[in-house]
């Protein structure tokens, strides 16, 4: 049997967007940002949250620390210029708030790159 998780503690770079779609469907999107110890360049990942979590997603704030468990996925795209990126997507399984992190000083807060 394969098994895949993935835990996170990050803080949220940029306000929760809820989405609808046509299935009934609901879910909110938000980035969210580890630093790695060493000081490197922050890890971005888009957060999915479906249904009900996803409710209790659209709380977050920017720059609020907090803990994802779920799914990885990668996927590639290109970004407005035709440059091609790469981005990991967490299918959340568990969301849960840990208070204001070391980005809690909005001049400290970084853009998500999606």
């Amino acid at each position: 049997m394969d098994f895949q998780q993935i835990v996170i503690v990050g803080n949220v770079g940029r306000e929760p967007e809820p989405l609808r779609f046509e299935s009934g469907a609901s879910a909110t999107k938000l980035s969210v940002g580890v630093k790695p110890p060493r000081g490197d360049e922050t890890l971005w990942f888009e957060v999915m949250c479906w249904d009900k979590l996803g409710q209790t997603a659209l709380r977050a704030q920017r720059g609020e620390r907090v803990l994802v468990v779920g799914t990885l996925a990668a996927r590639s795209y290109l970004d407005k210029t035709g440059e091609p990126r790469f981005a990991l997507s967490i299918n959340a399984r568990e969301f849960r708030f840990l208070g204001r992190g070391s980005l809690g000083d909005q001049a400290n807060v970084v853009d998500a790159p999606f």
